[in-house]
């Protein structure tokens, strides 16, 4: 058995987690930086509490938060985004705050709700530490003496220069606690009564994201020692060395990380960086001005000013040096030792699985309207995903995919190989969803119990807001209510046949009829003839990883010919 095969039950769930922890990341923060939103970073970091607490409220397993964490931050490290190693770092660092309070005050109210104060303090001390490490301890020098100097001007007594950052903290402490509340309350809704199914607009039906493929890049160990030695000299050169020697050196230095990392220059293209550039440059020259009594600008205060952007520069760029080259393949591979198979294994089935997250995460416009909303729906589908990534480690039954486009008869096809089995007095379970028709028009489906000969309502064009909709069909909660009834039997009756009519975005989505699948998957033995949309057929056989599946087009094979083979098959 390879090392996915291996994996505990925590690691599988932590897979699960961290994979909807970095889908949230790359959908809803993309979402976010596109519209410009201020302090996306800190919506961010409330999105992963409320995501970590109302998820530890379904699963509690120790250990699930910090190993979420790392497998989300490893994740991040495949973004084409030149600097990863801050996300990373905060996202390790918020999960393990968190698992650290549930530990020490248990899983309980009190813990959740300081762990999420505490994640969402982070942010601020990943602030304040990146302006340290990027500009060098005269940045603390410098806050604290405009500090000071605004204190006069607004006529506002601070006992220290750390006030306003005091004040700070009680602000993100505060939208921690929020997030905090928000989680928990998503949290006991969903285990007390799982998610809603999700609506789907005709226009999203068929629509598939896809992710993008990242251009192939040479890995090199030697590159990777290089820029932290080459990083690590030119620092120590900045702090003992007069200009005359660094300044060339780290010029150098920097042309040649940018020739071998084209991206590595993407963050100093922000015009963050150059406001932070002239702001910092200018009242270095102001202050040092009027510390040495002089009218305006200090000439020392304005190159002490270059050299901290300069450091920042250096740092910014041979950070996103060294992350490139961490995601080296070979480093992967060794990491993928005995003592490390499980985190390996689980970042495997997690990123096998992402595609099929991001894919499924509600649009914009949802996300706008029901933000609530989309957390229910993100959180409420961890266990089906999770069925989904346990299936990966056990045989598969034998699968026959009915396919074709809309309207070519796949319901009247497996309709058909129903009646041929059940006259072979085989015993068949499942359902199949016929449509209806009025005056010639397609106005809904009902769902037809194949064992009883029983027919109900499952979907009609008509209904209201409390109903879930794909496309243009709303759906009768007691047809679907049904149609999970029966696959539930069927998984524990194990009948000679279960048909599945049809397996759609919903179950892609982990919906629907979703999770009575999953529960039919667990067993080899089982065999069963789905319909599938041709449209989303690839989706459904990489979504459910089949060991043995046949595929028959409904436009080429009658329902006698695929009942030739099932008849060879018994």
């Amino acid at each position: 058995m390879d090392e996915k095969g291996k994996l505990n039950g925590t690691w599988l769930r932590a897979s699960v987690l961290g994979c909807l922890w970095a889908a949230s990341e790359i959908v809803l923060g993309s979402f976010l930086h596109n519209l410009r939103i201020p302090f996306t970073g800190n919506i961010m970091t409330g999105i992963a509490i409320i995501l970590l607490v109302s998820v530890g409220y379904l699963w509690n397993q120790k250990g699930l938060f910090w190993r979420a964490g790392l497998i989300c931050a490893l994740m991040k490290s495949i973004s084409p985004s030149a600097m990863i190693f801050g996300p990373m770092i905060a996202i390790c660092c918020e999960a393990f705050l968190l698992e650290l309070s549930v530990r020490i005050a248990g899983r309980n109210i009190v813990g959740y709700l300081i762990g999420s104060m505490l994640a969402m303090l982070w942010n601020l001390i990943h602030f304040i530490a990146n302006f340290i490490i990027f500009y060098g301890l005269d940045i603390v020098g410098l806050y604290k003496k405009v500090a000071m100097l605004a204190s006069k001007q607004l006529n506002i007594q601070f006992d220290n220069g750390w006030m306003p950052v005091l004040v700070l903290a009680v602000l993100y402490m505060a939208l921690g606690l929020v997030s905090g509340i928000a989680g928990i309350y998503i949290g006991i809704k969903l285990k007390n009564k799982p998610a809603g199914m999700i609506n789907m607009p005709a226009k999203n039906v068929m629509q598939r994201q896809q992710t993008r493929d990242l251009k192939p890049f040479g890995f090199s160990v030697l590159w990777l020692l290089f820029s932290i030695a080459a990083m690590t000299g030119e620092l120590c050169l900045i702090s003992f060395c007069k200009p005359g020697i660094w300044v060339p050196a780290g010029s150098v230095l920097i042309i040649v990380w940018a020739v071998r990392y084209r991206n590595a220059l993407r963050p100093l293209r922000k015009p963050k960086f150059w406001i932070s550039f002239i702001v910092i440059t200018l009242l270095m020259g102001w202050l040092y001005s009027g510390l040495q009594g002089g009218n305006f600008f200090c000439l020392d205060g304005l190159a002490a000013g270059l050299q901290m952007n300069f450091r920042a520069a250096l740092m910014i760029i041979g950070f996103a040096a060294i992350g490139r080259e961490l995601v080296n393949p070979a480093i992967k591979k060794y990491f993928s030792g005995s003592k490390f198979r499980q985190l390996a294994g689980s970042l495997e089935v997690a990123f096998d699985t992402l595609p099929l997250v991001i894919a499924n995460l509600p649009g914009p416009k949802y996300i706008l309207r029901r933000p609530v909303g989309t957390m229910k729906q993100l959180v409420g589908q961890a266990d089906t995903w999770l069925d989904k990534i346990s299936l990966q480690f056990s045989d598969k039954p034998f699968v026959i995919i009915v396919t074709g486009a809309f309207g070519s008869g796949k319901s009247r096809t497996v309709f058909a190989l129903a009646e041929m089995l059940k006259a072979r007095r085989m015993n068949i379970g499942g359902f199949v969803a016929p449509s209806v028709r009025e005056n010639g028009e397609r106005v809904g489906y009902d769902i037809y119990n194949i064992a009883e000969a029983t027919t109900l309502q499952l979907a009609r064009i008509y209904g209201d807001d409390t109903m879930p909709f794909v496309g243009r069909f709303y759906f009768r909660p007691e047809g679907m209510e049904a149609g999970k009834r029966l696959l539930q039997k069927a998984a524990l009756q194990n009948p000679d046949w279960v048909i599945i009519d049809e397996v759609g975005p919903w179950e892609m989505a982990g919906q629907g009829w979703a999770s009575g699948i999953n529960e039919l998957m667990k067993n080899p033995d089982t065999k069963m003839i789905w319909v599938v949309r041709e449209g989303l057929l690839d989706d459904v056989v990489k979504g459910w990883n089949f060991r043995e599946h046949k595929i028959f087009y409904c436009s080429e094979y009658a329902a006698q010919e695929i009942f030739t083979l099932i008849q060879s098959m018994s």
